[in-house]
């Protein structure tokens, strides 16, 4: 049996998922396949093709020495476990195309592409939100890292031709269908890879927190930028920074649904630079070359609007931009680029796709 899950980019509204905001992810055309069958006894298997590497357990017990991919797959199976599921050990081989490291949501392609096989090798029909919510449980309890909830679900929710918008809040969400005449969504890897493991999301998270505990509110959807000014005043400037991203980030997303819907491509793009610029002063995620490709690329005829994507810290832009133009924008992007960092960036356009599936092999 075999199982995939894609890889997405964010249009708007990172680092709020965690903080009851609004998210419009999509799905990408870059897959994590998983494909496996159970055993009636023996270790777990898991083998990854591409880098010859082989990890073998003979439980679901997670050790600090397991790799990080082993983690992913051995924390989706034992929560699995710890809802009621027998797991019997499991043989698989796991291949991707979703670029490690590059804010694209690699994990949760591997966590949600696990559950996805999981589910036919045990005869489970979890729902979606119900996957989404155990892979995000999966990469708090297993990995250590305290995400929100956007990449789990854009993983499993995502439809083609479409941007999702989830309610991170109620955990609603709708399709908004996406196929402007002519444009299209250029991700760019600045090629400098981050880490959410290392503890700086978590610090951003907690600041998050902290700054809702001082201003006495039960979520950051009580407060709008206008309210957030008003009772802000006697926040530690750290703090009054991320308060000041989250809100208007907030904002910004509900604008940019309705951009979408009536095709307001021009206000899109103009909503996705004030979201980097934000990103990058306020929630103080970016990184030099990130904003480098921000910069170099908004500046180029043809692309409507540009911002980091994902968690920060390195990893990728994502821009939207006039076809015709493409391959002058990318030639400028990458003479530009390089000749700023010395580092050659990698690029691709991808329509939205769809999200987990199983597969037949």
């Amino acid at each position: 049996m075999a199982a995939q899950a894609p890889g997405r980019v964010n249009l708007i509204g990172d680092h709020i998922d965690y903080n009851d905001g609004l998210v419009l992810p999509m799905a990408i055309d870059r897959y994590t396949v998983i494909v496996g069958s159970s055993k009636t006894d023996g270790d777990f298997q898991f083998y990854l093709p591409d880098r010859d590497d082989f990890f073998s357990s003979s439980d679901l017990r997670l050790d600090d020495n397991h790799p990080d991919w082993a983690k992913y797959i051995l924390g989706v199976l034992k929560q699995l476990e710890l809802g009621g599921s027998s797991m019997p050990p499991l043989q698989a081989a796991i291949v991707s195309n979703v670029p490690i490291g590059a804010g694209l949501s690699s994990s949760a392609a591997l966590a949600v592409a696990t559950a996805t096989l999981a589910e036919q090798l045990a005869g489970l029909a979890l729902t979606p939100m119900e996957k989404a919510r155990l892979c995000q449980r999966a990469e708090h309890e297993s990995v250590g890292v305290p995400c929100g909830i956007m990449d789990q679900a854009s993983a499993v929710l995502c439809q083609r031709d479409s941007i999702l918008e989830l309610d991170c809040q109620n955990k609603e969400f709708r399709h908004l269908p996406f196929s402007p005449d002519g444009l299209g969504i250029l991700i760019t890897n600045s090629m400098i890879q981050h880490s959410l493991a290392d503890g700086t999301y978590a610090a951003r998270r907690d600041e998050c927190q902290r700054c809702a505990s001082q201003l006495g509110i039960q979520s950051w959807r009580d407060l709008d930028p206008v309210k957030f000014e008003q009772i802000s005043g006697n926040l530690p400037e750290n703090l009054a920074r991320r308060g000041q991203h989250i809100v208007t980030e907030i904002s910004r997303a509900r604008q940019a649904s309705r951009a979408i819907e009536a095709g307001q491509w021009t206000r899109l793009g103009k909503l996705m630079v004030e979201s980097h610029e934000s990103l990058r002063d306020q929630f103080q995620v970016s990184c030099p070359e990130l904003d480098l490709l921000v910069d170099f690329t908004s500046a180029l005829p043809g692309v409507l609007g540009s911002r980091m994507t994902g968690a920060g810290f390195g990893g990728c832009t994502v821009s939207l931009i006039k076809l015709s133009e493409r391959p002058y924008i990318e030639q400028a992007i990458t003479t530009k680029f390089h000749a700023a960092t010395g580092i050659k960036p990698d690029m691709f356009v991808s329509p939205p796709a769809e999200g987990a599936k199983a597969m037949n092999v």
